[in-house]
Order: structure tokens, then C-alpha cells, then sequence
């Protein structure tokens, strides 16, 4: 560690460091050697030592942050306008930068720029599943580029805003890549971003990712709101209201289907941003996947926030073979995106 802050200290502003060094030096040995103590002669003494401390520890912090893992932010930003993005990106950074990272100096010494970090496409998606998968793949491969860039471990600092079922296949398309951390918009406060899930603080060396992918048997934070069973046990749609708009009827119900809606316990609409976003993902998951174990074609219906269909699609993974649904509001009509195995 104290090799890798020793060649940060070499990296970065050298000159400027040597020449305060050089100039306090000098300054030291003038007031030390003069007949006359003069106190001013102290000011500067003390600037270029502010100076000099402050870039150690500067230094020292970044060499702390970065020596076993870099953190780095990853935002995928679709069918909003460019304005909005940048605007949403200047939030990011100022609460990366709350949380203590050292966000500038990490773009300078790996050169990272806004477009290494920052996936943004204006454009809404049709409703050709074609379009829909080849987008999960581009943001995936994007997301590659940046982690092959940086040569140590990268921690990334997740930021969603996508249709929910982008993110449900990006998150599949991640899964137990890298550590992540996942933040959630929280609207129009000061601080807008707040942290609902560090795969840091949930995972240690022993149980490693095993622990995100447990099965939930009793669920703690979600129900079952609605249940439609049928004499055919092939076939489940899985609805999700997880949002402030409660997906509307009809289901694209297919004849003798199982209907599951599932929300949250004792309530209807958000998710709260105080409660375990993991968990409730885990939750849903575990439902999603007892329908898959009992050999049922299962289609879902997504009613949740950009930032739980990605924490869901961390757990799930491309080897899930099921449908995933989109409702389009402004066409009024529900359309399959996609099979979440056809983004293996």
C-alpha cells in the first residue's frame, strides 16, 4: 500500500509538490539561519505546509480507495433528452463525491470521461423484441469497455434510468461480474440519489454472491395481492406493482393461464426507499422462480422501478427462461420485449 501511494504521489502534480517542498525547504532554512526572528516570515511557512499536508492526504485517500478495488459510477440513461441526462449526471457525481469518493482524482490518473461511464441513447425503443435485446447487448458491451480499461478490480456505483425491462436484462447480463453498488432516484430534493443496495456490505469472502441468490421461502416485505389459479398449471403470468401506477387490465392473459400479482405487504405503491431493496428483489425472485421450477411457462409483467428490475436481474440471470412484458403508455397495449435466456 504505502509502494502504491508513493507512485501516486509520483503521478500526480510532482512538480508542484517538488517545488513547495523546495520553496518551504528554503524558507525553513532562511527563518532558522536570520539574527532576527520575524514572525510574518511564518505565513508563508504555513500556506505552502496547508498546501503540502493537503495534497498528502489527498493523495493518501485516493491511494485507499483505489490500492484493492476502484470505485467508478456506471448511469444508463434511455428515452430521456439531453438536458435532463446532464443534468442527472452532475447529481451523480455530487453524491459519489458525498460518499467520500475521490472522484476527481480518479478521472484523472485512469482518464475516465463522461462517456466511459455514461451510457445515454435519447431514442425510445420500438416494439420489436429485436430492438430491445440488441440494446441490452450494446449497453453490455459498453459497460466491458470500461471495466477492461481499468487494470485493478472496479466497484461500480449503478445508476438506472430505463425501462424496467432494460434494466431487468442488463442486470442479468452483469450478474456476479463485479461488485456494485446500486443507488436509487429519491425525487426532486436536495440530495436525490440515496444507496439502496452494496453487494460490499451484504457478501464477505466466505459466502461470497451464494448469499444473493438464496431462496426466500417466507416473505417478509411482499404479498400476494391477487391469485387467479387454473385447471392448466403450464402456463403463469406474474404481474409486479411495485410503482405509483398500478399496471392496468387487461393482462395479456393467454387461455387457462395462472395470474400471480404480487406488491408490497400491506400497502399499495412504492417501494419505500428505507427497506432492503435486495431482499425485496430476492422475494420476488424466489416467486418467480418457484413458478420456473414447477416447469410453468411463466410471463412477468413489470411494475416495478428501474432499480429493482436491475437487482432482480442480478439474482434471476440470462439462464431464466421467461418472457418479460412492457406496457406502453402511450400506446395503451402491453408487448413482449423479450425471453430473458435470449439475451444469453
Amino acid at each position: 500500500m504505502f509502494n502504491y501511494f508513493l507512485k501516486n504521489i509520483w503521478k500526480t502534480e510532482l512538480l508542484a509538490f517538488l517545488t513547495a517542498l523546495a520553496t518551504l525547504s528554503a524558507l525553513v532554512v532562511d527563518g532558522f539561519l536570520a539574527e532576527k526572528f520575524e514572525p510574518l516570515k511564518l505565513i508563508p511557512i504555513a500556506l505552502i505546509s496547508i498546501y503540502l499536508v493537503s495534497h498528502i492526504c489527498k493523495t493518501w485517500t485516493f491511494s485507499s480507495q483505489t490500492y484493492s478495488a476502484i470505485p467508478l459510477p456506471y448511469f444508463i440513461c434511455l428515452a430521456q433528452n439531453h438536458e435532463w441526462y446532464i443534468s442527472a449526471v452532475k447529481q451523480q457525481e455530487a453524491h459519489i463525491k458525498r460518499e467520500g469518493i475521490a472522484w476527481d482524482g480518479i478521472q484523472n490518473n485512469f482518464k475516465i470521461h463522461r462517456q466511459d461511464w455514461a451510457f445515454f441513447d435519447s431514442s425510445k425503443l420500438s416494439d420489436k423484441s429485436s430492438d430491445w435485446i440488441h440494446k441490452a447487448r450494446e449497453i453490455s458491451n459498453h459497460f466491458d469497455h470500461l471495466s477492461n480499461r481499468i487494470e485493478a478490480q472496479p466497484l461500480y456505483h449503478i445508476f438506472v434510468a430505463a425501462p424496467a425491462p432494460i434494466a431487468l436484462g442488463v442486470g442479468a447480463l452483469f450478474s456476479g461480474r463485479v461488485p456494485f453498488t446500486v443507488h436509487q432516484h429519491a425525487g426532486m430534493v436536495k440530495n436525490p440519489y440515496k444507496k439502496v443496495h452494496s453487494s460490499e456490505e451484504v457478501a464477505t469472502a466466505e459466502d461470497g454472491y451464494h448469499i444473493l441468490n438464496r431462496k426466500i421461502t417466507e416473505l417478509k416485505y411482499i404479498e400476494i395481492k391477487e391469485k387467479e389459479d387454473s385447471d392448466s398449471h403450464d402456463k403463469t403470468i406474474i404481474v409486479l406493482d411495485f410503482t405509483g401506477h398500478r399496471l392496468p387490465k387487461p393482462y395479456p392473459i393467454e387461455n387457462g393461464a395462472k395470474v400471480i400479482r404480487l406488491g408490497m405487504k400491506g400497502e399499495e405503491g412504492h417501494i419505500p426507499l428505507s427497506n432492503q431493496w435486495m431482499l425485496i428483489a430476492q422475494e420476488i425472485s424466489s416467486v418467480i422462480s418457484e413458478e420456473l421450477n414447477n416447469e410453468s411457462s411463466v410471463s412477468i409483467l413489470l411494475g416495478v422501478p428501474s432499480t429493482m428490475a436491475f437487482l432482480m436481474g442480478t439474482i434471476l440471470r440470462t439462464s431464466s427462461r421467461m418472457d418479460v412484458f412492457y406496457f406502453n403508455r402511450g400506446l395503451d397495449k402491453y408487448h413482449k420485449v423479450y425471453n430473458l435466456s435470449e439475451l444469453d
